[in-house]
């Protein structure tokens, strides 16, 4: 069975890892709406990406975060501080995996 591997690495050197078998939606913020929630990093914003997957392919947009969003190692979105977070979507934030 295909699966997407998603495997969420924090500056502590801790990390979670998800498996997605079928098409799913992910998303990783503080907030308590998100599937995983980090409340407290200053590094994630509210609503920090969203991942579709649909395995064995998964697309990744950066929702505007101040900080981007790195996926192996590349850096995916992120806007400047003067920029506002609809002005950080409208630029180029996809990434497929």
């Amino acid at each position: 069975m295909s699966a997407v591997h998603l495997q969420v690495c924090s500056v502590d050197g801790t990390s979670q890892t998800f498996s997605l078998t079928e098409h799913d939606t992910f998303l990783l913020g503080r907030m308590k709406d998100c599937h995983l929630c980090v409340p407290g990093d200053p590094q994630v914003s509210r609503h920090h990406f969203l991942l579709e997957a649909c395995p064995p392919l998964a697309s990744l947009r950066d929702l505007g975060s101040l900080n981007g969003t790195h996926v192996n190692g590349k850096k995916c979105g992120g806007r400047e501080k003067d920029e506002t977070r609809s002005k950080g979507l409208s630029a180029n934030t996809r990434a497929s995996i």
